[in-house]
């Protein structure tokens, strides 16, 4: 047994337990104030891809968060983020890592910050790289975005996976982490993702319970009711 695999072993418990604590209390304190369309501490959401349109710039949220105000306009078209948008020319189009301008974008941004994403040299940006076409293989293989707990440890709910915020119309949007898992799953058409919730608008909570259920379990349609 590798010192990891013990770790794991007997950290999951504890960290795991604490977590839990922590979300009963939010989600309790959630329900009393928002009743049960109130988003959960690290809940799993599934989100419909074609009813995404947007990114959202409004960073620096908790999960769980209820948020009145216009933070929803400070956002931009999905497809209009550098890394989705490489993303889609490299796996949808065809094109080398370098064609798609991914090679020259990250290694600007080591420039500019020294560390970007945990890489600091060309040599670990190419290894970044392959790694992520091997995990778009698996994904395509599996059809399927895996939920985070799948594949890591010491995770609660969804914590650590997609972030999305929800808008005051119902519709999520892309809140900033998860970016090549997207531009995988736009890339092979795939009709949804697991994702955990940050901010939420109060007008856009009457679509949390829909957004809880995975694709073919239920059909509403993405219209409140009047």
């Amino acid at each position: 047994m590798s010192f990891r695999t013990a770790y794991n072993a007997l950290a999951t418990p504890f960290v795991l337990g604490k977590l839990a604590l922590r979300g009963r209390r939010r989600d309790r304190a959630a329900a009393l104030t928002h009743g049960v369309e109130g988003p959960r501490y690290c809940e799993r959401i599934w989100v419909r891809l074609d009813e995404v349109r947007e990114e959202s710039l409004t960073r620096g949220a908790k999960t769980a968060v209820v948020m009145g105000g216009d933070w929803y306009k400070n956002a931009r078209p999905l497809t209009d983020n550098p890394k989705i948008a490489y993303c889609l020319r490299h796996w949808r189009d065809g094109l080398t890592w370098d064609e798609t301008g991914a090679i020259d974008y990250t290694m600007g941004q080591i420039s500019d910050n020294v560390v970007y994403d945990h890489l600091t040299t060309k040599a670990q940006v190419l290894r970044r790289f392959a790694t992520l076409d091997r995990i778009f293989e698996q994904v395509r293989r599996e059809n399927r975005i895996r939920p985070v707990r799948e594949y890591r440890f010491l995770r609660y709910r969804e914590q650590g996976g997609l972030m999305f915020h929800i808008g005051p119309d119902g519709r999520p949007m892309f809140a900033g982490g998860g970016h090549h898992r997207v531009g995988m799953a736009l890339s092979l058409g795939l009709r949804e993702v697991p994702a955990m919730v940050l901010l939420a608008h109060p007008n856009g909570l009457w679509a949390l319970p829909r957004l809880r259920q995975p694709v073919g379990t239920e059909a509403a349609p993405l219209i409140q009711e009047s």
